[in-house]
């Protein structure tokens, strides 16, 4: 049976970046890293968490 593996990330402070290139590594792939514009997020992970969890509450992106 053919697989199709993809290995695509977002890494706010580095954490996700590298166990995503670990996996790719593993299912010898490359990974695709998401990025979004400088602003989108806080650079208080606290703020960016409280952030998400209202998104989650509320399943509003805004």
């Amino acid at each position: 049976m053919l697989k199709h593996i993809i290995v695509v990330y977002y890494s706010w402070s580095g954490n996700t970046a590298k166990a995503a290139r670990e996996i790719a590594a593993q299912a010898h792939v490359s990974p695709i890293e998401l990025t979004v514009a400088d602003d989108t997020f806080s650079a208080d992970m606290y703020a960016t968490a409280t952030i998400a969890q209202h998104q989650i509450e509320t399943r509003c992106p805004n």
